[in-house]
């Protein structure tokens, strides 16, 4: 049987203090295609997860299913969310994510949320040293013409960004940012950043000093554009800011 995977959470958070051993019904709360979600056990650990077989992509429907689980995780307990599709062939493939899952990911991560994780693992007594964290910015280009490059990315990124924040807020999280207009709003709100490689060197220096990640990442293409679109921009940060971080 396979399972949709959602969140990895407490077992006592979910299941009341009672610690089981099969997978117990979470009452009251529905998963992609109404599917009624399991707490997966796995030592002090359960995988949020709901029966699934697989029936083509899914879609906005399951996306917005998929953040409803996972907010009302969060206000229950502390939450290590899945990525969206993710999915487990096997039992063991499930028990095994808990066992050996490791790292933290979180998009523009401030010192307080790298504090909180270390804290929540000091918790569980697992161990805090050789931490793997990993974030960064929603959209940094590396371009030679910055003006050029943002003005061909900026309807792209727009769309996704309006697109997102309405997934999101139906899921009772919140928006990326106030719908945006125009590319002035885009600009003002940050999420698309378009520096030349010595720019982009000092944001990650400077990320990297507030909070010591270990991994950095982010959006290169935004929709519609081609992928070769892409690939000039990421030559010019493999080849001019890479080194700087070797």
């Amino acid at each position: 049987m396979a399972w949709y995977a959602y969140c990895i959470v407490e077992q006592q958070a979910v299941q009341g203090g009672i610690r089981a051993r099969r997978p117990v019904p979470v009452e009251g709360l529905k998963g992609i295609a109404d599917a009624q979600i399991f707490a997966y056990p796995s030592g002090d650990f359960s995988v949020l997860v709901s029966e699934y077989i697989p029936t083509g992509d899914l879609g906005q429907k399951a996306l917005l299913q998929h953040a409803h689980v996972v907010s009302e995780c969060f206000k229950r307990t502390t939450v290590l969310p899945f990525r969206f599709g993710t999915v487990f062939d096997t039992d063991d493939a499930l028990r095994r994510a808990v066992r050996f899952g490791d790292g933290f990911t979180v998009p523009g991560a401030t010192r307080d949320v790298y504090d909180r994780y270390v804290s929540e693992l000091k918790k569980e007594n697992r161990p805090t040293d050789n931490l793997r964290f990993a974030s960064g910015f929603w959209f940094l280009v590396v371009s030679n013409d910055p003006e050029k490059t943002f003005a061909e990315a900026a309807e792209h990124v727009i769309y996704q960004v309006n697109n997102y924040s309405v997934w999101l807020e139906a899921g009772g999280l919140q928006p990326l940012a106030p719908h945006l207009n125009d590319r002035e709003a885009l600009r003002q709100s940050g999420l698309l950043q378009v520096v030349d490689p010595e720019t982009a060197i000092r944001m990650i220096r400077d990320l990297a000093d507030t909070v010591p990640i270990t991994h950095f990442y982010s959006w290169t293409l935004p929709p519609g554009l081609p992928p070769r679109w892409a690939g000039t921009h990421l030559e010019l940060f493999a080849s001019k800011v890479i080194p700087a971080f070797r």
